[in-house]
């Protein structure tokens, strides 16, 4: 398996995304994952653009991918486990965010080489958005319940 490049908040390059203590959403284990996804990010879009590295970046989206379905399965489970009135429709994003990826990675792997206009805002926003938005909506309501 391959371990997600973590980095101290504000070391990143400049322009490559990095996670910050914003993303928190006080529950260890999701902060963990999240910190872990920022990582991956990274590592793609670092071999993104170096063309002869397109299969390393196929590579991490892979390991992207397959920490995205376990962190997301985590999340539901805590989710069903709490009784969250908004499961359903976190989980659809979930389903929705998944699917975008998985296309993401269909055209990448189409057109190997480096990103295109649009690429890096995709995959920033594909992660930034949910974790500013439908994450930070749980992490009260799981910070109620003793989760931590």
């Amino acid at each position: 398996m391959i371990t997600p490049s973590v980095e101290t908040p504000g070391e990143g390059k400049k322009g490559l995304p990095s996670w910050s203590e914003r993303y928190l959403v006080n529950i260890a284990e999701f902060d963990d994952q999240h910190r872990d996804m920022f990582g991956y990010l990274r590592q793609i879009i670092e071999a993104i653009e170096e063309e002869e590295k397109a299969d390393v970046a196929l590579y991490l989206l892979d390991a992207l991918a397959e920490a995205t379905v376990y962190h997301f399965d985590r999340e539901e489970e805590m989710m069903r486990n709490l009784d969250y009135p908004d499961y359903t429709l976190h989980a659809e994003e979930h389903l929705f965010l998944l699917k975008e990826l998985h296309e993401f990675r269909k055209r990448l792997a189409q057109r190997g080489g480096p990103l295109r206009e649009g690429d890096l805002d995709f995959l920033l926003d594909w992660l930034e958005v949910h974790i500013l938005g439908a994450d930070m909506r749980y992490s009260g309501f799981f910070n109620t319940h003793g989760v931590k």
